[in-house]
């Protein structure tokens, strides 16, 4: 099984296993452009960790796209793509 479906299980086993109704908020490690406020709740609601979800996946030179996990920065993106020359130039 590839890295990515073993993430991908990991997440649907802790969403199956919870029993709280309480609020869900996701961790990333993506920084909070935010100021925080007092009281937000999610700082206290219950987090699913979704942080390691930061791989490209695959890049499709005939379709010209890039498959990546929501975690990946645009400048990763950029320095992958980049170098196939997945754009058209007019």
């Amino acid at each position: 099984m590839d890295l990515h479906q073993e993430k991908i299980n990991r997440i649907a086993r802790q969403l199956q296993e919870r029993t709280s109704t309480t609020p869900l908020t996701l961790k990333k490690k993506a920084v909070s452009h935010q100021v925080p406020r007092p009281h937000d709740k999610k700082y206290t609601d219950e987090k699913l960790d979704i942080s390691d979800l930061d791989q490209i996946i695959a890049i499709d030179l005939e379709q010209r796209i890039c498959i990546a996990e929501p975690g990946v920065t645009f400048s990763e993106v950029v320095k992958a793509t980049l170098p196939q020359v997945l754009c058209l130039i007019p």
